[in-house]
């Protein structure tokens, strides 16, 4: 990959689980993945799904292992079986720091 090619001038890089299979230790390795990928000005953010109940978890290990952005939505409404409920991250952000 050349140095254009990598410094797209992209703000942000999203680990997406738009189908809500997502385990914690796969977003873990996704997200740690991605810091070499971007240059260092290109955050990194997660976009998960509720499917397996489990968009809360993997959004504070994505947060954990580095990501800056959590997409989500007031009462987890959103595609299939929702997105990240933000009043259920939040609580779960606020008690861990």
């Amino acid at each position: 990959m050349s140095t254009e090619e990598k410094n797209a001038d992209a703000h942000c890089v999203y680990v997406t689980d738009s189908a809500g299979v997502s385990t914690m230790a796969g977003v873990s390795g996704r997200i740690r993945a991605y810091p070499d990928v971007p240059d260092a000005g290109t955050q990194v953010g997660i976009h998960a799904h509720q499917n397996l109940s489990l968009a809360v978890a993997n959004s504070v290990v994505a947060v954990e292992e580095g990501a800056y952005r959590v997409d989500a939505s007031l009462a987890g409404h959103g595609a299939g079986s929702g997105n990240t409920p933000i009043e259920a991250f939040v609580g779960a952000a606020d008690r861990l720091g």
